[in-house]
């Protein structure tokens, strides 16, 4: 069955109660709405939790703000595949997806190639 229908549903004696409660003026029909648009919203997610400290973000940050010609590297721009591979060989991380770097750096508005 439909997520959106199970919950319409589920939620069918919190419907009723409401129902009642706008036709005896206690709420208002915008409220009535509201209330059950609430319904169908999906409950807070937890996801995975941070791999990165404030700590490494900044040394990320740095090492993005660096020229790669003054760090000794034979080329003159980052791209996120090089900057990845720059990060996990001066062990700065373990290891980070070019996505996720790529959200990082934009959070941070750090420009790369």
């Amino acid at each position: 069955m439909n997520t959106w229908l199970k919950r319409w549903g589920n939620n069918i004696l919190y419907r009723d109660k409401l129902y009642k409660t706008l036709k005896s003026n206690i709420i208002t029909e915008r409220e009535y709405k509201r209330e059950l648009s609430l319904i169908f919203q999906d409950n807070a997610r937890t996801g995975s939790p941070c791999k990165f400290t404030e700590s490494d973000k900044n040394k990320i940050v740095a090492l993005a703000s660096e020229s790669p010609e003054q760090l000794g590297l034979p080329f003159t721009h980052w791209s996120l595949e090089l900057l990845q591979k720059e990060l996990i060989n001066r062990k700065i991380v373990f290891s980070i997806s070019t996505s996720h770097l790529s959200r990082l750096l934009k959070n941070k508005q750090v420009a790369t190639a």
